[in-house]
């Protein structure tokens, strides 16, 4: 996994980072709480024994409006160039889709709410979904321009597939003539 540099001091990945260390932090500390919340926020059973779990939504959002700009920040000044632009995007798309899903349930439109929460932690997913990728064989990346194009593609379906998910019954259901 790429991630176990960071737990060796001596790798060229942990110093490479150590300036950034505590931003990198926050960040992924902002990231884990949106991907480990957002999880239990899909749970109909849990929502409907715990009502309480809604008000996680909170903290889910929280997580993402710190992790989102801090991705951006870290990409422009301590990332690889090639990554930049993905990255700003992808963060970009995951604070407005938060965003987006937050003032529908200001708004009292919880089921435009959801939707926009479907959108918001398929793309929370992007990290963990790229993790997996980069580890198939087939798949795995040698070059960086290779994980910039695996990153772009679930960028895309983090939108397309919750909209599937949204439409499926009109999309799979047939209508009698």
């Amino acid at each position: 996994m790429p991630e176990f540099p960071f737990f060796n001091h001596q790798s060229d990945t942990w110093k490479f980072f150590y300036p950034v260390r505590w931003k990198l932090f926050v960040h992924a500390l902002g990231g884990a709480t949106a991907l480990v919340l957002g999880a239990l926020q899909f749970s109909t059973k849990l929502r409907q024994s715990h009502p309480a779990v809604i008000e996680l939504s909170d903290v889910f959002i929280g997580g993402v409006l710190v992790a989102a700009p801090l991705a951006v920040y870290l990409s422009f000044t301590h990332g690889l160039r090639t990554l930049s632009v993905e990255t700003a995007v992808q963060a970009t798309l995951w604070a407005l889709t938060t965003l987006t899903a937050l003032r529908a349930a200001l708004n009292r439109s919880f089921e435009t709410h959801q939707q926009w929460m479907m959108r918001s932690y398929a793309v929370t997913l992007i990290f963990v979904v790229s993790r997996i990728l980069y580890v198939v064989p087939i798949l795995e990346p040698t070059r960086d321009i290779d994980a910039e194009r695996i990153l772009w593609i679930l960028n895309i379906c983090a939108l397309l597939v919750p909209q599937m998910i949204i439409n499926r019954r009109q999309l799979f259901t047939r209508t009698g003539r």
